[in-house]
């Protein structure tokens, strides 16, 4: 039998965000390991602040290579 400790786990992602940007999210974490052990978690978007947007890179041009 194993016994069930209490520490507390990370878990790190990354989602994408599009807009127009939802009020919230829902995120589902669950485990493969361990029946019945999942948790659903609201992120709710109201006071996000998101970085301001830069356009993409240019491409690359081309160039003559030159030799020394």
């Amino acid at each position: 039998m194993q016994v069930q400790q209490q520490q507390t786990q990370s878990v790190v992602f990354t989602i994408p965000i599009f807009e127009p940007l939802p009020s919230q999210y829902y995120v589902r974490v669950i485990s493969d390991r361990w029946l019945g052990s999942e948790m659903t978690f609201p992120i709710s978007f109201q006071h996000l602040i998101l970085p301001e947007k830069h356009p993409p890179h240019t491409g690359l041009v081309d160039s003559v290579m030159l030799w020394c």
